[in-house]
Parts: C-alpha cells; sequence; structure tokens
C-alpha cells in the first residue's frame, strides 16, 4: 500500500516525500521490486548514482529466485551497472 502511496505522490510532483516514503517502506522490510526499481531510478535522477547503487544491491540481495526473473528486476541489475559506472567516474574526477 505504501508503495501506490508513493507512487501517486511521484506523479502529484511530491518526489521528496515519495522518496522518503519507499525508504521507509525498504526499512520496513519490502522485498517489492517495484519498490527498489522506483526508489532508485529517483536517486539516479537526483544524481546519486552511489545511493542508487545501494538501493539496487539491498533490493537484489532480498529477491528471490523466482522473483528475479520479474521485469523490475531486469531493470534494477542494469540499472545497478550503469549507476556502479557512474559512481566510479565521478569518484575518478
Amino acid at each position: 500500500m505504501a508503495d501506490h502511496l508513493a507512487g501517486y505522490l511521484e506523479r502529484a510532483g511530491r518526489l521528496e516525500q515519495a522518496t522518503g516514503l519507499w525508504r521507509e517502506t525498504i526499512s520496513a522490510g519490502s522485498n517489492l521490486p517495484r519498490t527498489f526499481d522506483r526508489l532508485s531510478l529517483a536517486l539516479d535522477r537526483a544524481g546519486n548514482p552511489s545511493a542508487a547503487v545501494e538501493v539496487c544491491e539491498l533490493g537484489l540481495a532480498r529477491f528471490s529466485r523466482e522473483v528475479r526473473r520479474y521485469k523490475y528486476v531486469q531493470q534494477i541489475e542494469k540499472r545497478a551497472e550503469r549507476c556502479r559506472a557512474k559512481a566510479h567516474l565521478a569518484g575518478g574526477r
């Protein structure tokens, strides 16, 4: 339910509140791929690829083998790779 509310907040332009709610949901133990996908995407877009990688890695550690086949999980894996590269480039400057 919190994930849906965060999605609504995001669409309403209240990204900071949505991000906070997604973080709370994850801290409470969520293993919903959509939550990790939306939060990591928001962090990446906000210019924080290191934080996005952390969210991706936490989600990937929580997902079962069966869940790993879902589209969101594949997106999270790809985003983690891209954000690692961005964070590496930013650290090298």
